[in-house]
């Protein structure tokens, strides 16, 4: 390889990290990073520090309350049945009335927060990207403001593993990226 071949590999990796790059972080990386913390979250019910969320309110309320938020119109009739009779329930039996799971706290009910989560904006240089998550919709960014706010911990943050894994992958394709322009 000579000097002219030497110049252009290394033009073509400036050019691979000014455009790939971000395009490789926005698309692929922030979005593994959202499914990460989601999957944290949902399935194992732990903040980003490996604690486990508070438990579902025994609290009980008024049944009526929860009149017309069931999942289904036969949770609902129950709800209204109970709400007839005077009768009280607590966020955890209303959960449990909707057929969910109430062992560990996921902050899920329909889905909706989960699905409105996601990359607002990536930004910084490519040795040090900055990835901003959260409610894709004002409705969803308040869900998780107030979810956050009653846990006292960021509900959506990101644990130390899953910054390193997201950080391994960019790594890793810049890695290939460099054997594949300079062929080794």
């Amino acid at each position: 390889m000579d000097i002219r071949d030497g110049m252009r590999k290394v033009d073509e990796l400036i050019a691979l990290i000014e455009t790939d790059l971000p395009k490789l972080a926005q698309e692929v990386v922030a979005n593994d990073l959202v499914a990460l913390i989601t999957n944290r979250v949902t399935i194992e019910g732990k903040d980003s520090k490996g604690n486990k969320f508070s438990d579902y309110s025994d609290k009980e309320v008024a049944a009526a309350n929860f009149i017309d938020k069931s999942r289904t119109q036969s949770a609902n009739k129950k709800v209204k049945e109970l709400a007839k009779a005077q009768g009280a329930l607590s966020y955890k039996g209303f959960r449990k009335l909707n057929g969910l799971k109430v062992d560990k706290k996921n902050f899920e009910f329909t889905g909706g927060m989960w699905q409105g989560f996601g990359v607002l904006r990536v930004s910084g240089t490519a040795s040090d990207y900055r990835i901003t998550m959260g409610g894709k919709t004002p409705d969803v960014a308040k869900k998780i403001a107030e979810n956050s706010y009653a846990e006292n911990v960021n509900i959506i943050a990101p644990s130390d593993k899953e910054i390193e894994m997201v950080k391994d992958t960019l790594s890793g394709w810049l890695e290939r990226q460099l054997r594949r322009v300079f062929g080794g």
